[in-house]
């Protein structure tokens, strides 16, 4: 490499030369000065032979200027110039120009840079490549004057963020130097402005005069749309492309255009995109169609770097639908959304973040008719804030949370509820303990403290005054002890108690109105087309439900001790497949106690009458029935119980051939038996016997959960239809009927798992080569491909009528098949539902990729949607380039 600094500098005498002594040395080129004649010298020397001088002008350059070359430099001493040869490059100033041949004159300032063509590779290589202040532009030929900052240019390409800028000639101007806020300008000449980076762009838009300010902006003449280098009808009178180097406000193209048979033609996500500062983005869009609907759209992003990222979203829809009376009528919509996620390094003890999503109206799939929509008939919100205190023994919580069904239209939603916890304390530990632990020293204390207020609503009624009344709300104080010990060495005996208060604000309360009602039920006579009396239907009085204002707490109790252990028994094998079964056990006896609520000295109980006939006929209630917490029952009476329960796990040693090695295999997950037995219930002591198992199934693929019930008694009816106490021993010589029984079997296959359960067959050898190559090419289209298996099963027989059915079989398959690296065909969902009988909405996507374009098409054959676009690709300059087409993208009324 040859390195040469020229420290030239103006109102220098012209008598003062550098001289250069330059041996007559050829190189390949045929040129003079070779890379070993100069020596390593960075510099031009200070003193040179008159033979080979460069004389320096008055106008000299004024600051250092820096050239290399890979191959050679030819420097002319008689017209003061240098010529660089081999990934030449100079540097002046800020300026940066690379290429294969540069010509420097030191009088004019003048330099010249083009490329070379390799004949044997049929190119041209080393192409000059101009750069300043972080602009770049790359051109067949450059002459550029480093005094003026003026330069002609042939085929000049450069990229304005994505655009990119390619024409036929064209004239620079580079920015004054000492002006911060001047720009480089480039006038050209039957240029072309594109986002795509090929040699030769697929599309762009062309015109005979442009100004490209760089980094501002570009403004063009008349101009036309090409597409492959063929003009198209479309013309602009002129076009202006701004180049912002940050965010700015600016218009939103429509996504895309809607025919719907309903709506009409719309315009879809048009608007404005508003960035507010660094952290906050705002867009403001809307669907606007040609019949009078519209929505209205607002979406909000928001970013702070290590602190935390948001989004907010307020969607308001109103369409217009014709009505049964041949008029319109308008449904409007909301659409409410909040993500807030705060980043792990924040803050050490507090945190807050979630989600909020609630709609009105079933506003997602009457507007959407998308397979997320209108497969998810569940919506919910999760907002907290939670704060914990490194020092102290207990946390708070504030948190929000809403439940929306979609398809019944309820929605449940619990305010910000308020939460104080304490950690496990243990009160009376000793602070310097000597010797050993006390058993006292054992006991534990916990305390809870909630607030909270719901209210059960429709999405349609969220905004009524009813709504506000039905609003239940209160408070719950939990108290619970517990200590541990051991017993016989093997028992852990586990005493405890617990204490549970709550506050209301108000009760309920039932008046019973003696009036008697007295309905007539009337049809019309065909005859005489008189309306007749067929029934009638006579209320003897009726009970209003009201309520009471005022505190009143509920208080309960209970306690209760336990006993469990653990058990183990493990059987080994030296041979085979099975090396060892372990087995593990853990039963667990118990005894609890709840007091009678219904017992006068609680007060929880009031009484009202039922029907005028019979005065001494008295309804007994809970005042706390319909609060918000669960409070004491007054119809379970008081409870003195026998628990016991038996929990199972089993594990299997498989030993593997493959590598001679064995491994622990989970058989059985859980399987736990449990009941219990009421001392203090008058009839029906014993309760039911539940069982309950999960297992997983051809290597963890399936999952098996079953569950079975049975009665100890039999199932027996007086006169009355009451059912009569007679035990299933003492009528049929049996512990116990079935009662009711369940499985379910879920299955989820990835193309890998499959091909494991294949592999072995692999090993075998036995395959041809050319047979494994076909088999590797379907696993490898199949590999973004999912298939869900689901069965439940269900066994009835709680009345002593033995019943089964299939509750639920369904199939599915979701994933990706690439055809090539440019096509890709995606089924979002295809299923098949066995017990009804149908397809499960089905759903297709295809896609190609075309370099700087892409095309798609959607069908959805259950919702009639047909959708298809052909377009830049998006967030590009041009990507308001698009044609699409979609037919029922609106529900307009849902499931």
């Amino acid at each position: 490499m040859i390195s040469y600094v020229a420290s030239m500098f103006a109102q220098r005498p012209m008598a003062d030369t550098l001289k250069l002594n330059i041996p007559s040395v050829r190189d390949s080129l045929g040129l003079l000065d070779t890379l070993s004649s100069l020596g390593a010298q960075d510099t031009l020397p200070a003193v040179l032979s008159k033979r080979n001088s460069v004389s320096i002008s008055p106008d000299a350059f004024t600051s250092k200027v820096k050239y290399d070359a890979k191959d050679s430099t030819y420097v002319n001493s008689v017209e003061n110039s240098a010529t660089l040869y081999g990934e030449a490059i100079v540097t002046y100033e800020s300026i940066t120009l690379e290429a294969d041949v540069i010509e420097i004159n030191f009088d004019s300032k003048i330099v010249t840079a083009k490329g070379t063509y390799d004949s044997l590779r049929n190119e041209w290589i080393g192409l000059p490549v101009f750069a300043d202040k972080g602009q770049e532009y790359e051109a067949f030929e450059m002459r550029y004057n480093f005094d003026t900052g003026k330069g002609f240019i042939k085929k000049v390409a450069t990229i304005q963020n994505d655009l990119y800028v390619k024409g036929t000639e064209a004239k620079f101007i580079r920015a004054d130097v000492q002006d911060t806020t001047a720009a480089d300008v480039i006038y050209s000449k039957d240029a072309i402005f594109t986002v795509c980076d090929h040699d030769e762009p697929h599309f762009g838009i062309r015109s005979s005069k442009q100004k490209v300010v760089a980094n501002k902006l570009a403004i063009v003449g008349p101009s036309n749309l090409e597409i492959m280098n063929i003009p198209t009808p479309l013309w602009l009178p002129f076009g202006f492309f701004p180049f912002p180097s940050g965010k700015s406000t600016g218009l939103i193209f429509p996504k895309d255009y809607t025919t719907d048979a309903r709506l009409g033609f719309g315009l879809n996500g048009v608007g404005w995109y508003f960035p507010i500062n660094d952290q906050i983005n705002l867009q403001l869009t809307s669907d606007i169609y040609t019949r009078g609907s519209f929505r209205l759209k607002s979406q909000m992003d928001y970013k702070k770097r290590y602190k935390y990222a948001g989004r907010f979203k307020l969607e308001y829809h109103n369409l217009k639908e014709e009505n049964s009376l041949g008029g319109f009528s308008r449904s409007p919509s909301f659409i409410f959304f909040l993500s807030h996620n705060q980043d792990a390094s924040a803050h050490p003890s507090r945190s807050i973040g979630g989600s909020i999503n609630i709609q009105t109206n079933n506003a997602s799939n009457t507007n959407y008719n998308d397979i997320n929509n209108v497969q998810s008939s569940t919506l919910s919100s999760n907002f907290s804030y939670r704060e914990s205190f490194p020092s102290k023994p207990f946390n708070l919580s504030l948190a929000f949370s809403h439940s929306q069904n979609t398809y019944t239209r309820d929605m449940t939603i619990n305010f910000p509820t308020f939460d104080f916890k304490t950690q496990t304390l243990y009160p009376f530990k000793r602070k310097e303990a000597v010797g050993g632990q006390k058993w006292y020293e054992k006991v534990s204390l916990k305390y809870d403290f909630q607030a909270k207020a719901t209210v059960t609503t429709t999405d349609t009624t969220l905004f009524t005054r009813q709504t506000l009344e039905d609003i239940r709300y209160g408070g719950r104080h939990k108290v619970a002890s517990s200590v541990s010990f051991k017993l016989l060495k093997y028992f852990n005996l586990n005493p405890r108690v617990n204490y549970q208060e709550l506050w209301y604000m108000k009760t309920a309360d039932k008046i019973f109105d003696n009036t008697i009602v007295v309905t007539e039920n009337t049809e019309k006579d065909p005859e005489t087309g008189e309306e007749v009396v067929v029934s009638r239907d006579t209320s003897f009085g009726t009970v209003i439900d009201t309520f009471n204002v005022g505190f009143k707490a509920a208080r309960s109790l209970n306690a209760g001790i336990d006993m469990d252990t653990k058990l183990f028994g493990t059987l080994l094998f030296k041979k085979g497949f099975l090396r060892g079964i372990r087995h593990q056990m853990e039963p667990s006896i118990g005894f609890n106690f709840t007091p009678d609520y219904a017992n006068e000295l609680w007060g929880y109980t009031d009484f009202v009458q039922e029907d005028t006939r019979y005065p001494d006929q008295i309804d007994t209630f809970s005042v706390f029935e319909g609060g918000i917490y669960s409070a004491p029952s007054v119809t379970a009476g008081r409870r003195m119980a026998l628990t016991y329960s038996i929990s199972n796990f089993l594990e299997a040693k498989i030993f593997s051939k493959r590598d001679s090695t064995t491994k622990n295999v989970r058989v059985l997950k859980r399987l736990s038996l449990n009941g219990n037995y009421n001392f203090a219930a008058e009839k029906f002591k014993w309760s039911l016997i539940k069982l309950d198992g999960n297992m997983d199934l051809i290597k963890g693929i399936s999952n098996l959960r079953f569950n079975a019930t049975w009665d100890p008694y039999d199932y027996i009816l007086d006169e009355e239809g009451e059912r009569v106490e007679v035990s299933m021993w003492d009528s049929q010589r049996k512990v116990a009927r079935f009662y009711n029984g369940s499985f379910t079997v879920n299955t989820t296959l990835s193309w890998r798992q499959i091909k494991d359960l294949f592999r072995k067959e692999e090993e075998t050898g036995n395959r041809t080569n050319d047979s494994a190559e076909v088999s590797n090419g379907i696993w490898r289209l199949a590999e973004n491909f999912r298939l869900s298996h689901n069965f439940v099963y269900t066994w009835d027989n709680r009345i002593g009528q033995d019943t089964s059915f299939i509750n639920s079989h369904t199939i599915s398959i979701v994933g990706e098949l690439p055809l090539s690296p440019h096509w890709k065909v995606r089924v979002n969902s295809f299923g098949y539902d066995f017990k009804n009988e149908r397809v499960t909405y089905p759903s297709f996507n295809v896609n190609r990729d075309i370099h700087c374009w892409e095309l798609g098409a959607s069908w959805y054959p259950d919702r009639e949607i047909v959708s298809f676009y052909l377009r830049v690709h998006p967030g590009s300059v041009f990507d308001f380039l698009n044609l699409p087409y979609k037919q029922g993208n609106t529900a307009f009324g849902g499931f």
